[in-house]
């Protein structure tokens, strides 16, 4: 609690006495009761959100690791990806050739012997970062296919380097049809 000690008027008559207690009185405003709050459990203090301290934030967070995880395959989407899944013959492009850091558009096209709209309606994105915990905003992009078989996703702003990790999802009424997972090393 703050407060102001009325001392002078105990201590009128000596300065040299004034000027010590209001010495102490700066030194109890400036350290505290004396307590150790910094070491007690419930400390309160509100969260350090200086300039200096998003800087080191940043600094750390941008010296962790740009490697994928062991034994994933990088892609770099030089040109189109194409697969097979469940009957389907699928292609993947990408708006970045080689894919790198930025505002991204995935294109995909889906070419099956079926009735594709029996097969598939959209198709979901999942972008993220598994060795720095997060992803993008948002968490997911959802498009709808085409009557040719074709959806685009994005933009996906794929704002940093480092290993992204990208999992494509075709759906029919919400329900999973085929996962396909991607790694691409971003050197930004």
């Amino acid at each position: 609690m703050f407060f102001k000690p009325k001392l002078t008027k105990v201590i009128q008559g000596n300065s040299l006495l004034k000027v010590l207690c209001l010495g102490s009185w700066i030194s109890l405003l400036a350290c505290g009761n004396g307590s150790n709050s910094s070491l007690d459990e419930d400390d309160t203090r509100a969260e350090d959100t200086s300039p200096a301290r998003q800087h080191n934030d940043e600094a750390n967070h941008e010296h962790m690791s740009l490697e994928c995880p062991e034994g994933v395959t990088i892609e770099t989407f030089e040109s189109a990806l194409t697969w097979a899944s469940e009957g389907m013959q699928i292609q993947l492009h990408s708006s970045i050739q080689p894919l790198d850091v930025g505002e991204v558009t995935f294109t995909i096209e889906i070419s099956t012997p079926n009735d594709l709209n029996a097969t598939l309606s959209n198709v979901m994105m999942i972008p993220d970062m598994p060795l720095h915990g997060h992803g993008t905003s948002p968490a997911s992009f959802v498009s709808p296919i085409n009557s040719e078989g074709q959806a685009e996703i994005g933009p996906i702003d794929l704002f940093m380097p480092g290993c992204w990790h990208l999992e494509l999802l075709g759906l029919k009424n919400g329900e999973e049809v085929f996962i396909k997972e991607f790694y691409a090393k971003l050197e930004g």
